[in-house]
């Protein structure tokens, strides 16, 4: 059984850099364990990253890194700074919610630290945090390739809720508005943590939805290829500067996405082409999707336009007139 990786979309800025003739590090937090083990073996390894890179003779882009430990070891690679780019995921969230964590990133920014944000560079807080505008850049988010392809000319007939149950995402409020739906809908709920969603939800014994467990990577995938349209509540705070995965897994798999009207995500889902519709209020919930239920049956989302936009390839070209390799 595979487990479901949640940077899993990003695997393809891996390819990109190999095309582009760049390093990748994206391992620095890839540990399993829980608690003080865990915190103790992602430190272990932000400890050996200036070795890691030291050793590179190319540009290195490190993604999935931690504020706090990197903080600790970036001065024993300010030799090589101008060659490393760090991909900003989590991090200005965390920041954002933790003074120790805000205080890690305010100090990369002094220290000249080279950031890649998704979507857009996010000016209004840069400041805040002493980064340099200079020493950024930004990168679509990257869409994988999928294999799980069906037509959906039909329309919408299943909707889905995937991804994990949490209740600051607000999947209660969101069943809320889809237990009227299910009359004329398929409703699937595809969760690798269906334990907590049964001792948590308030819809926990309801049976107007089909529950998964998506758990494997493969069950999580064909969920999602499963569904005419995916639905996500994330909440407006601690997500306006955080680009979704679960969007480019659906994109992948051409199924449109209904979201939350949040800055980064408008970008997302917009760029270059539309591969959903957006709400500011969850009850447009119906509405929109009776919007994508029209496009679909008009063929106007165009995702092999907005995968190849979004693929290595395009990325790779986009490494590197940051760092062009001589």
């Amino acid at each position: 059984m595979s487990k479901i990786s949640y940077h899993g979309a990003l695997a393809p800025l891996e390819e990109a850099c190999r095309l582009a003739g760049w390093s990748s590090i994206s391992d620095l937090m890839s540990v399993s364990g829980s608690g003080l083990w865990r915190k103790g073996q992602i430190a272990l390894r932000h400890l050996r990253l200036p070795s890691r890179v030291l050793q590179t003779k190319t540009p290195v882009l490190i993604r999935d890194f931690s504020n706090v430990p990197l903080r600790a070891v970036f001065s024993k690679m300010q030799s090589v700074r101008e060659q490393i780019w760090f991909v900003v995921n989590h991090n200005l969230q965390w920041a954002e919610g933790s003074k120790t964590e805000a205080a890690a990133l305010k100090m990369l920014g002094e220290k000249g630290a080279q950031l890649i944000f998704f979507e857009e560079v996010p000016s209004s807080v840069l400041s805040k945090y002493k980064i340099d505008p200079t020493h950024c850049f930004s990168l679509p988010h990257p869409v994988p390739p999928n294999v799980l392809l069906r037509d959906r000319s039909g329309g919408v007939q299943t909707i889905g809720v995937v991804g994990q149950f949490r209740a600051e995402k607000g999947m209660d409020e969101l069943l809320e508005q889809l237990k009227p739906l299910s009359s004329t809908y398929r409703i699937l709920i595809a969760l690798p943590n269906r334990n907590e969603f049964q001792a948590q939800s308030k819809f926990a014994q309801d049976t107007w939805f089909e529950l998964r467990d998506s758990q494997d990577a493969t069950d999580y995938q064909k969920a999602i290829s499963d569904c005419d349209v995916v639905v996500l509540n994330h909440p407006t705070k601690g997500y306006e500067y955080r680009a979704s995965g679960l969007i480019a897994d659906a994109a992948a798999a051409h199924v449109p996405v209904v979201v939350r009207r949040l800055p980064l995500m408008e970008k997302q889902i917009a760029f270059p082409k539309s591969v959903g519709v957006s709400f500011t209020s969850l009850n447009e919930l119906s509405a929109c999707v009776e919007q994508v239920d029209q496009k679909l049956k008009t063929g106007t989302f165009l995702f092999s336009d907005y995968a190849q936009a979004r693929s290595a390839q395009a990325l790779a070209k986009q490494l590197e007139q940051i760092c062009p390799i001589h």
